[in-house]
């Protein structure tokens, strides 16, 4: 009798791109290119990473068990479905198909790919140390955030002290800046986080802490003594008391005459 033949469409399955916690299926198409009269029995079709990748049952697709006849053609559906924590980048593995018609079995290994892309947020910097300011001088600083993976995210704050001054949302390769102000109101150290927050399709992607820091300074006025008192005096006469002023504080002190 005559034989079955199996034909697999193409040589490599591109799933597509898509981003962790999502997926996306890719079709490969399978043909019995056999005489007439001929059936091709789909034995079965298996994926060899099974973490990330699966065969697919679509309605209408072909998997383990199914029967084409000549020159029937369908398609094969892999799923590519990488995890919250899987890489931006490539991942590969291979799709077996066995397969048997008359006195013949076929052994087919296809090379499968899917591509994780997702937004990779990153910024300048986490700390901020702003030296020695003077108590009640506002400290600005700005910070940048850039996006090194594949797909936008969107940039907020929710602080009086930060404000996104760039565009809110940062595409692939691009970047935006938050402009910080904060303003020391006690002598001493002082520590100030600020929260910016980053989202993506209205899902939270986390969120990045900047600290300033820094060395408030004022100026402390010391007054000796700080009562005075004048004997009688006459008229058209003058009486004088010395009266010091001094600086105990840490930054400088003007007096005005």
């Amino acid at each position: 009798g005559q034989d079955s033949e199996l034909r697999i469409a193409q040589r490599l399955l591109r799933t597509g791109v898509t981003v962790a916690d999502n997926s996306t299926t890719g079709r490969i198409g399978i043909e019995n290119t056999g005489p007439a009269g001929t059936e091709l029995t789909v034995d079965s079709v298996t994926v060899t990473d099974t973490e990330n990748f699966a065969i697919a049952d679509t309605g209408n697709s072909v998997n383990g068990g199914d029967t084409l006849s000549s020159n029937e053609a369908g398609q094969i559906a892999v799923t590519f479905a990488p995890g919250t924590d899987a890489p931006n980048g490539e991942q590969t593995t291979e799709f077996v198909v066995n397969a048997s018609g008359g006195e013949r079995t076929f052994n087919r290994t296809i090379p499968v790919s899917g591509i994780v892309s997702a937004p990779e947020p990153t910024v300048s910097t986490t700390s901020i140390d702003a030296g020695t300011v003077e108590v009640g001088e506002p400290v600005r600083e700005t910070v940048t955030l850039s996006n090194e993976g594949g797909q936008p995210y969107t940039v907020s704050v929710d602080t009086d002290a930060a404000q996104v001054v760039g565009a809110s949302e940062v595409f692939p390769g691009g970047e935006t800046t938050v402009a910080i102000q904060v303003t020391p109101q006690e002598n001493g150290q002082f520590d100030e986080t600020i929260t910016i927050d980053q989202t993506a399709d209205a899902a939270a992607l986390g969120s990045t802490d900047v600290t300033v820091s820094g060395d408030a300074v004022a100026p402390e006025l010391t007054v000796e003594p700080t009562n005075v008192s004048f004997s009688d005096t006459a008229t058209n006469s003058a009486t004088s008391r010395e009266v010091r002023l001094s600086n105990t504080g840490n930054a400088t002190l003007e007096v005005a005459p």
